[in-house]
């Protein structure tokens, strides 16, 4: 009984440890995370056989208009015009010259004059029609001058002078002065020493021509018809010759600047010897590798510019390009391979790797381009080329040309 009583007294404390076992409070257990929702799919991009456009960005060509005037040339110091009426006639045969002098000078032109007593001769001056009085000074020095006299004018006093004596101490500064003597024309645009030889052919006996370079001035000397046609020569070259002119500036991407501009003159014709050699101007510029046309008339400007779009134009229509065919029954190289053997048999690139496997039951096929046993490939030759891209299965072939 003793032993029965000690087994039940075990059993009590085993059951009451395990009560208190299960009140004692167990720690938290962290509870699961759900799941990340799987990110959606994304299509990829659908493999379109293209071409890939060449990247020729050209820069547009500069373009500054002129106003497409000639240069206007001053009009000469007073003369006879033809359009203009004259209101005085002359009529003098075998006339002492002193005694025509006191009539231009005094009766006519109411001018204040002196006669040297050594100046004599005689003269004729008979007008068809009236003249104007601003032609009978010039008119009276050409009868004085043919009797070795001249006319001189000092202070609003007109002289009647022996020519040498006239020539030595006359000095005149406007264009329409009377008498021989020496003028300054001063130069606005023109190089003094460049016009003074250009002029040089053109001065008349009696006449002299020098340059000035320090004030940039022509010296003509002569009586008064040599130095009113001399002022009119100066002033008909003394003048901008840039006002008016229309520029283009082409850029030159990938050419030679010399070469662009001998094509732009052919065109043109603006040789030394073309048509429009002194009209329009082609200069290479090396430094912006471009090139500058210059000319007076923009009309020539505008067909050099369709001249530039046409070239380009043109350029960029051959200009080799990349095209991309994405294979789909086969591997790129393969492609490639064959199509090198097709149209540049004598430029094909090893091919790495083994060779493609053919589909279960089919038999490899070979093109040939009619090459005889032992002789050379032949094909389509040409400056295009090919290239594979991808892995063993599909890819992309590139095709230049």
């Amino acid at each position: 009984m003793p032993t029965s009583r000690h087994l039940i007294r075990a059993l009590a404390v085993a059951v009451a440890l395990v009560v208190l076992t299960d009140c004692q409070q167990l720690p938290a257990q962290p509870g699961l995370e759900p799941l990340e929702q799987p990110s959606s799919l994304q299509a990829a991009e659908p493999r379109i056989n293209s071409t890939i456009p060449s990247d020729r960005s050209r820069q547009r060509p500069f373009v500054a208009s002129g106003a497409a005037e000639a240069p206007t040339v001053p009009p000469p110091g007073p003369g006879v015009s033809a359009t203009q009426a004259g209101d005085v006639t002359l009529n003098f045969v075998d006339t002492d010259i002193r005694e025509i002098a006191r009539t231009i000078l005094g009766t006519t032109l109411n001018l204040n004059y002196t006669i040297d007593p050594n100046v004599h001769g005689t003269g004729s001056i008979e007008t068809g029609t009236p003249m104007q009085r601003s032609a009978l000074l010039p008119t009276l020095e050409t009868l004085l001058n043919a009797n070795g006299a001249t006319l001189i004018e000092r202070n609003g006093v007109y002289a009647v002078v022996p020519l040498p004596a006239g020539a030595t101490r006359n000095l005149v500064s406007g264009a329409s002065a009377i008498g021989a003597g020496t003028q300054v024309v001063p130069l606005r645009y023109a190089s003094a020493k460049d016009l003074a030889k250009v002029l040089e052919p053109y001065v008349a006996e009696g006449g002299k021509i020098a340059a000035d370079p320090a004030p940039n001035a022509i010296i003509v000397s002569g009586d008064a018809a040599v130095r009113q046609t001399l002022v009119g020569l100066i002033r008909a070259f003394d003048i901008d010759i840039l006002a008016g002119q229309s520029y283009a500036l082409f850029p030159v991407s990938d050419s030679d600047p010399a070469k662009r501009a001998s094509e732009f003159e052919r065109v043109l014709q603006a040789q030394a010897e073309g048509a429009l050699g002194g009209i329009v101007r082609v200069i290479p510029m090396d430094r912006v590798n471009a090139v500058l046309v210059v000319s007076s008339q923009p009309r020539y400007i505008d067909a050099a510019r369709r001249f530039f779009r046409l070239t380009n134009q043109l350029e960029d229509a051959t200009a080799r390009a990349w095209h991309v065919y994405y294979v789909q029954n086969g591997q790129s190289a393969d492609l490639e391979n064959l199509l090198q053997r097709a149209f540049t048999p004598r430029n094909v690139a090893p091919t790495p790797g083994p060779p493609g496997a053919t589909a279960p039951g089919a038999e490899q096929l070979t093109i040939g381009g009619g090459r005889p046993p032992g002789g050379g490939t032949t094909g389509f030759g040409g400056q295009g080329s090919t290239a594979g891209l991808g892995g063993a299965a599909g890819g992309a072939g590139v095709t230049t040309g």
